[in-house]
């Protein structure tokens, strides 16, 4: 029998994280058998308050569940902790946060996709639900779902242009099992042989807030490990009130502004050091003033905005705030987001 781990890292969300694991106890299965499953449950919280909850299901013989404490904060440290769990008995390791819930068929939708295409990665999306009604101007956005991570087409000044043009694009579409490079840990089953093979989340970038999970598959795509894209496995994100305003939205796009370079800086081409500094120097100055171009276009644009239109102007503020992020990494500069203050991680 297949074995199969799902790790949940959590903080501060007894509640949430009780819907999780009693979805996770009715997942359906009709066209695989079913798998034997262990929940990794790892609480980054020095109080403890999720391991009552993992108790109380433990007790219900519906779930077999481990629970462990991961006091040090952090994300990436949170995750490890998961995996390091995970790989001393699954053949399979799912993620899935705790304020996700699962379609009913989510698990088995990433299996039957691994099991067909035999990859080694499987991501499937995210759709966001709103626990309040949104203001107008978010209705209908795609901003809290996830969709593949693939590049829009076209060239990067047609893109830009649409950008401009367009707020709050759909999001890609494309066939499942497409291969992709990356993609994230909110929907997402990888074989534990990866694990086992040494690939951690960087605990260096934790405190960012973003990025680490998107370094972390990078750099197993680029091993040459295979990641697919799912759209039958599905995962519904639960957006809380304080997650629908634009100031929300637009400190997210300058955290993750940030967080781009500071991943991109990761795969930067090894040369000597002359040869470095020379490129580096060079294309530094190009990032730059194209972030500062960027961040000035839409910070105008969402000026002329703000009279008429309130959607384009949170987007346009966002854009700027992303290139602003952008050209902060690229200097060298911090930009300190606690993710924890706003909402736990």
């Amino acid at each position: 029998m297949t074995k199969v781990a799902i790790c949940v890292c959590t903080y501060g969300r007894p509640p949430q994280l009780d819907r999780l694991l009693k979805e996770l106890a009715d997942q359906r299965w009709k066209q695989l058998g079913e798998p034997s499953i262990t929940v990794v449950v790892v609480e980054n919280d020095a109080g403890g308050v999720a391991e009552e909850v993992c108790l109380k299901h433990i007790a219900s013989n519906r779930l077999s569940i481990i629970y462990s404490l991961e006091p040090r904060p952090g994300v990436a440290i949170t995750r490890n902790r998961c995996i390091e769990i995970a790989a001393q008995f699954s053949e399979f390791i799912a993620f899935i946060d705790d304020d996700e819930l699962p379609a009913k068929d989510w698990l088995e939708q990433l299996m039957l996709l691994q099991q067909t295409t035999e990859a080694d990665v499987v991501a499937g999306k995210i759709l966001g639900r709103y626990l309040n009604p949104p203001p107008s101007w978010l209705v209908g956005t795609p901003i809290h779902d996830t969709g593949p991570p693939v590049a829009a087409d076209g060239s990067t000044w047609g893109r830009s242009v649409r950008r401009l043009l367009h707020p709050f694009p759909a999001l890609a579409s494309v066939a499942s099992g497409t291969r992709v490079d990356w993609c994230d840990t909110g929907n997402v089953l990888l074989r534990t042989d990866i694990v086992r093979r040494g690939f951690r989340f960087d605990e260096t970038i934790g405190h960012l807030g973003y990025g680490t999970d998107t370094l972390f598959f990078r750099q197993v795509a680029r091993s040459g490990y295979k990641i697919v894209w799912s759209n039958e496995a599905v995962a519904y994100h639960e957006i809380p009130p304080e997650r629908t305003t634009a100031a929300w939205f637009i400190r997210r796009s300058l955290q993750q502004g940030f967080c781009t370079v500071v991943v991109e800086s990761r795969f930067r081409c090894r040369a000597t050091r002359r040869m470095k500094i020379v490129f580096f120097a060079l294309t530094a100055f190009v990032d730059v003033m194209s972030g500062l171009a960027w961040a000035f276009v839409n910070a105008t644009v969402a000026a002329v905005s703000l009279i008429a239109d309130r959607r384009r102007y949170v987007w346009h503020m966002s854009e700027a705030a992303w290139g602003l992020g952008r050209c902060a990494g690229i200097l060298g500069m911090t930009v300190r987001y606690n993710r924890r203050a706003a909402s736990p991680t």
